[in-house]
């Protein structure tokens, strides 16, 4: 598993459907987000990250976005349909903006290969203030008719006064957030855990300027 942000040049042609996402596994991530979303009830990590940004989720409505082929499209409701054709790749995002203090969630989906994953950003006057990544591949029904465990890889950083990225968590979490043991890794994938986040200011996320209106 490596990191996939940012897909807006690389991924031409791509699209879905929420049904499609949400037969893929039940209970993965994905699904309870937008399960969260169609119940008015956030996720607890995006509680407590939204607390930590400044920003407060019970007065402030966020804009949606998705990106069906290499032009972001805005959406009024996630819960209500996704642009695109069907596919194994899409991307969306979501931005909340209160005073100078913007949050974003943006999710990018590769179910080819069983992989979701989750950015959280904070940002103050349009700069990176702080950032959380996590990353899950899903169970796998192997050949042999066997389960693959799934699991996730969660990182948190905050900018400091010098300008740099200091990350102050990782470790391997479930699709709940609850840790857990590290499961067997190759060492390439082990490696490609690790990683600065690139992302420093609202432009380099190349998202629709409406989102901020």
């Amino acid at each position: 598993m490596r990191r996939w942000l940012p897909l807006l040049a690389l991924l031409a042609g791509l699209g879905c459907s929420i049904s499609f996402a949400q037969t893929k596994v039940q209970n993965d991530p994905f699904s309870q987000y937008l399960t969260g979303i169609k119940a008015s009830r956030p996720e607890p990590s995006l509680v407590r990250f939204a607390q930590e940004c400044g920003v407060d989720l019970k007065i402030v409505v966020p804009r949606y976005a998705d990106l069906p082929d290499n032009t972001w499209i805005l959406v009024n409701d996630l819960a209500k349909g996704i642009h695109g054709l069907e596919t194994d790749f899409f991307v969306t995002v979501a931005v909340w903006k209160q005073g100078d203090r913007i949050l974003v969630e943006m999710w990018e989906m590769q179910l080819d290969v069983e992989n979701e994953n989750r950015t959280f950003y904070c940002m103050a006057k349009r700069k990176i203030t702080a950032e959380e990544f996590s990353d899950w591949m899903l169970p796998e029904i192997l050949q042999n008719g066997n389960e693959k465990p799934g699991w996730g890889y969660e990182q948190h950083w905050k900018m400091t006064a010098a300008g740099k990225f200091e990350r102050t968590f990782h470790g391997f979490v479930y699709f709940n957030g609850e840790a857990i043991s590290e499961p067997k890794l190759d060492e390439k994938t082990r490696k490609g855990l690790n990683w600065t986040p690139k992302v420093l200011t609202w432009s380099d996320l190349k998202l629709p300027a409406a989102l901020l209106r």
